[in-house]
């Protein structure tokens, strides 16, 4: 099947339709830290600038041919809407690559969960900025290359509104006040994807970097993040995708049964072992995205020659599409880059 546009091989391909090729695309960030630095911007400005923003993330289609681009940057944007305070180093070095993060949590204790009430979704934090962004990205781009817009999942950005950690513990001591907590991110994550898609992300990307099975047992992933996810996915109109960071072996079916368009899971997963259980459990094809690449061991300091096996080593392990275990590192070479993406088109 000929597919005439990136957009159109894309959706054929999350509808579960034949296409030409495999599309070259991510549902983690893409860009790289080369584009900033030719353009004189300082790190920490693409976050909280719409125009800087967008324009950086546009780069990944002339610099290396990825054929969708991605939105927003940080992993802080709903706890920071809730009213957690967010440090973006401005004091470091220009070019210096420091992520946001919270420094300032808003609970002291698991007892408080229950107290956090949703902000409303127009005027929360830079929730303004990154619709902004996906609008002049959309603009920017085009209406023939995707945009995916994605979402910390409601799991990890209820934990940062406290501990993390104290979160987990309070699953066992305080698990109606946790529910309470993840219930009232679950509803504002549904609106909050649904102002992205209004303002022209084609897909949504949910990454839920807190549940994997290095944090939470299956019965424990079944309780507290199956049932939020599932409801967020079932709100948001359109394709999407689910990414869980972390070891997630033992519950690609559960991720399955979210309901997304396809799954993604990261380098530490066996993804040959991965493919078969999704083969045995479901009738009809999930389509699987991974691989061996990492985004700080293999794509910023591996080969392109490295890249390139690990690629075809993913398509031979049942993956729909090879894709980094997470947001590219900015300052991945623009050669590994160039082979990741070029390896995708030549094997997929």
């Amino acid at each position: 099947m000929n597919n005439n546009t990136p957009k159109d091989r894309l959706m054929a391909h999350l509808e579960g339709e034949e296409v030409d090729r495999a599309p070259a695309f991510s549902a983690m960030g893409n860009f790289i830290w080369t584009s900033a630095e030719d353009m004189g911007l300082p790190f920490y400005e693409i976050f909280e600038e719409p125009e800087s923003a967008s324009e950086i993330l546009r780069k990944p289609l002339e610099l290396y041919g990825y054929e969708n681009v991605s939105c927003p940057i940080d992993m802080n944007i709903v706890a920071e809407a809730f009213g957690a305070t967010v440090s973006f180093y401005r004091d470091k070095d220009r070019d210096k690559v420091m992520y946001p993060t919270v420094s300032e949590e808003i609970v002291d204790s698991p007892e408080d969960y229950s107290t956090i009430e949703a902000p409303d979704v127009a005027e929360a934090g830079r929730i303004p900025y990154v619709i902004e962004t996906i609008k002049k990205l959309k603009e920017k781009v085009g209406p023939d290359i995707p945009v995916c817009g994605w979402i910390m999942g409601p799991f990890v950005s209820s934990g940062q509104m406290g501990e993390l950690s104290e979160l987990y513990k309070a699953t066992v001591k305080h698990p109606d006040a946790v529910h309470s907590l993840i219930s009232e991110v679950t509803g504002f994550q549904i609106e909050y994807a649904k102002w992205m898609k209004e303002a022209g992300a084609d897909f949504i990307s949910l990454r839920e970097p807190g549940a994997s099975q290095d944090t939470l047992s299956r019965r424990m992933f079944e309780e507290f993040a199956q049932p939020y996810l599932t409801e967020i996915l079932e709100n948001i109109p359109g394709h999407t995708v689910l990414h869980i960071c972390g070891l997630t072996d033992n519950i690609v079916d559960l991720m399955v049964e979210c309901g997304p368009d396809g799954i993604s899971v990261e380098q530490k997963n066996n993804l040959a072992e991965n493919r078969e259980t999704l083969d045995e459990e479901f009738e009809e094809h999930v389509n699987l995205y991974g691989g061996e690449l990492g985004p700080y061991e293999t794509l910023k300091n591996g080969s392109p020659g490295e890249i390139e096996k690990k690629v075809k080593k993913a398509y031979q392990d049942g993956a729909d599409v090879p894709m980094p275990g997470c947001d590219v590192w900015p300052e991945a070479p623009l050669k590994n880059m160039e082979a990741l993406v070029d390896s995708i088109k030549k094997y997929g």
